[in-house]
């Protein structure tokens, strides 16, 4: 559930550049979130319950022709809530990603649009067969569909000897009714809102050979209606890649949620290896 909100952006994986035809970026990854209290979809607070998400994460690009690539994400998730000494567990797969990306440059400067999708799946409803209970099992995902716009621009940077990069994306994210996650259709409407992110990256290459990236970024989601429902934060991350051979490499990073409405502020890791051809 958490990696839909909280994903970590990478120098090998960012907008705006967008990938030529027939070149592809692959990530196999993993993420843990944990927080010392679980928010659940529609905004309940369990206080004095533990939350711990671990996701595996199958993420992919690929060029399709010139200045346009696809992108799809799918993600298997395994979370746990615990009180105590007692513990619910959920698992299963969760919010899967599709979506397209169109660059171009701007004279030198390189901009995109991505146009995405968030398609949920698993059904939230089954946790009703648990009565009142099933109110403590953490849910994979909020349910709905959702349908994002994108807008990115970066540039690069050189100082000297330093190479590196900064990137800016600001867009729309429209919540649907459609509830493909939660077949039980809740009786609550989400709110549409905006999402953003910045990065500043730097990419080291000693003896003029790459061998990896550092970066620094910030990223959430906002709306201008408080209804105590819709997931509303903010985080701050850190990565780094090591180019271990060709076009393989280790990425690790970290995140801490700031700042959080209808949300659990809390931190994350992750690791991953990722394949560029």
């Amino acid at each position: 559930m958490l990696l839909y909100w909280l994903g970590l952006a990478t120098a090998a994986a960012g907008a705006p550049w967008v990938r030529a035809p027939g070149e592809s970026y692959t990530k196999l990854g993993w993420s843990w979130f944990t927080a010392d209290r679980f928010v659940a979809p529609g905004g309940a607070v369990l206080d004095d319950t533990r939350y711990d998400g671990h996701s595996a994460v199958l993420y992919a690009e690929l060029g399709l022709v010139p200045h346009v690539h696809g992108l799809v994400t799918l993600p298997a998730v395994g979370s746990r809530n615990t009180q105590g000494e007692v513990v619910w567990i959920n698992r299963g797969l969760g919010d899967a990603q599709v979506g397209l990306v169109l660059g171009d440059t701007l004279g030198a400067v390189p901009v995109s649009l991505t146009l995405r999708g968030r398609l949920p799946l698993y059904d939230n409803d089954r946790l009703r067969a648990f009565g009142a209970e099933g109110a403590r099992f953490p849910a994979l995902g909020d349910g709905p569909v959702d349908l994002d716009a994108v807008a990115a621009t970066g540039t690069g940077l050189a100082w000297g000897r330093f190479r590196g990069w900064t990137s800016a994306e600001l867009g729309w994210r429209h919540r649907t009714e459609w509830w493909l996650g939660d077949r039980g259709n809740p009786d609550r409407a989400l709110a549409d809102g905006l999402i953003w992110a910045a990065q500043v990256g730097w990419a080291p290459a000693p003896g003029g050979q790459e061998r990896g990236w550092l970066v620094l970024g910030a990223d959430g989601v906002t709306s201008t209606v408080d209804d105590r429902q819709t997931r509303r934060l903010a985080q701050l991350s850190a990565g780094l890649g090591l180019r271990l051979w060709r076009g393989l490499a280790l990425e690790l990073g970290a995140g801490q949620v700031v700042w959080a409405e209808a949300a659990a502020p809390g931190r994350s890791l992750q690791a991953g290896a990722s394949w560029t051809r």
